[in-house]
């Protein structure tokens, strides 16, 4: 929802997706579509300048692009990270982009992990643009209770786009 949100919020926006998720891209509102299969996501915002208020990372790749945001993101802006899994490298890529100084190489941009809270007035605020029509709500595929872990192995597959449903009933 992310994309959406940002338009509704009256922003530019730009993403990087593969080929496939393109239109899915563009249908939800985004300006601008970088394909980040041809490995040159970092260089493509490089070439941007410093134009960008806000990054926010969602898969955690590539692995440069914190410190490479040094060149496409406004100074003192912030760098968000959504989500990155839990892999050594992961855990050691955040701590290493969130506590290296940028003299020793490090970032220049504030970093921030992006962990969902309960807010009530947030929620009320997406339901009315859901009810408005300003937000639609992508759902990718839907479960049984059954196929649980299998919706849960799509999920940490980080190939994920809309939302994944797991029905539970009279359980």
């Amino acid at each position: 929802m992310a994309i959406q949100v940002a338009k509704v919020l009256g922003c530019h926006v730009t993403v990087s997706c593969s080929p496939g998720k393109k239109e899915l891209c563009e249908r939800l509102g985004a300006d601008e579509i970088i394909d980040y299969t041809q490995g040159k996501l970092v260089e493509e915002l490089k070439k941007k300048g410093k134009v960008f208020a806000l990054v926010v990372d969602n898969a955690f790749s590539p692995l440069d692009l914190y410190t490479a945001a040094n060149e496409f993101l406004i100074p003192g802006r912030r760098f968000v990270q959504v989500g990155a899994g839990f892999s050594r490298a992961m855990i050691g890529g955040i701590m290493s982009r969130a506590m290296v100084p940028r003299i020793l190489g490090g970032g220049r941009n504030p970093y921030e992990i992006f962990m969902i809270k309960n807010d009530r007035k947030a929620s009320e605020q997406l339901a009315r643009w859901v009810a408005e029509g300003k937000l639609e709500v992508v759902i990718e595929q839907a479960y049984e209770f059954e196929q649980a872990r299998e919706a849960f192995e799509k999920l940490k597959s980080g190939r994920c786009f809309g939302k994944l449903v797991v029905r539970v009933e009279n359980l």
